[in-house]
């Protein structure tokens, strides 16, 4: 009897450990200029890694009704060894599930995430709290959705992708990773988006126009960066998610360029330190 009892609590023990694994929604970028092709959605296991997301599924819902418009079965796949999965558009550095551009709307709408599986959630499932892990609700300058709202905990806000007015450069992203817990969004930046890698709550200029003069080519990049620009230019210092500067150019030319073999693939922030001692910070991708 004591063996059975030991065996018994074993296996309770073991599926509460297997379901106190959170998984979280820890990103979600909407909106990009023009044509949406690099919309994703970032999941985070508190970067236990290598955690599978079979039983997992997550549903988008749509504010116009407050219904399903499109579920994704996670079965089959597992977070990284950092502890990231993406769902995106092809163009997505590191994307793990591919979804056709354009398909995220723009708010004011939902994403959730369940267990459960995506036959539960046909086109035009009303909202639903069963079985749900976490949700994000979301907009770009659009009215509070109150039927959505309850899929957040009391009290937590609807967020809007463009509170500093750089929706079409920035994402929605907890900072830093995994805060706030479970459909809380408290804990949420608007920032530029870093897909598959950890969050550094890194902003842009606020108007489209203050860094339009100020260009970096090719994007994404290779084995080389160039910026094209009429400032003046004291440094440019490029740094990885985590904030690690990687490289740096003092007094750099735009006749040379910066030679980026070095560089892994992956997502970059570049700092431009102009003479008046200004900063502009921007995205670019190496492939």
């Amino acid at each position: 009897m004591k063996y059975l009892y030991f065996t018994i609590l074993g296996l309770w023990v073991s599926q509460y450990l297997l379901f106190a694994q959170t998984v979280l929604i820890n990103e979600i970028d909407t909106d990009q200029t023009s044509t949406d092709a690099a919309e994703f959605i970032e999941l985070y296991d508190g970067g236990t890694g290598i955690t599978a997301l079979d039983g997992y599924v997550l549903v988008l819902f749509n504010g116009s009704d407050d219904q399903s418009y499109a579920a994704f079965d996670l079965d089959g796949y597992s977070t990284d060894a950092n502890g990231f999965f993406v769902l995106g558009n092809a163009a997505v550095p590191g994307v793990d599930l591919i979804f056709s551009n354009t398909i995220l709307q723009n708010g004011s709408d939902a994403v959730a995430l369940y267990q459960d599986d995506a036959s539960s959630f046909p086109g035009g499932t009303p909202v639903s709290l069963t079985n749900l892990v976490d949700a994000v609700v979301y907009d770009t300058n659009d009215p509070d959705d109150v039927g959505l709202l309850v899929l957040l905990n009391s009290s937590q806000a609807q967020l809007n992708e463009d509170v500093l007015a750089a929706k079409d450069v920035h994402s929605l992203q907890r900072y830093p990773d995994a805060a706030g817990g479970s459909r809380n969004t408290s804990a949420f930046v608007s920032a530029i988006p870093t897909p598959g890698t950890f969050n550094v709550n890194v902003t842009t200029r606020l108007q489209e126009e203050e860094f339009n003069d100020c260009v970096l080519r090719p994007i994404p990049f290779r084995d080389h960066l160039c910026l094209e620009t009429e400032e003046q230019v004291r440094m440019i210092r490029i740094s990885d998610v985590t904030g690690r500067c990687v490289k740096q150019c003092i007094d750099y030319s735009s006749e040379q360029p910066i030679l980026t073999n070095e560089l892994s693939a992956g997502t970059y922030i570049v700092t431009i330190v102009l003479q008046d001692g200004s900063e502009k910070s921007l995205r670019a991708i190496k492939r």
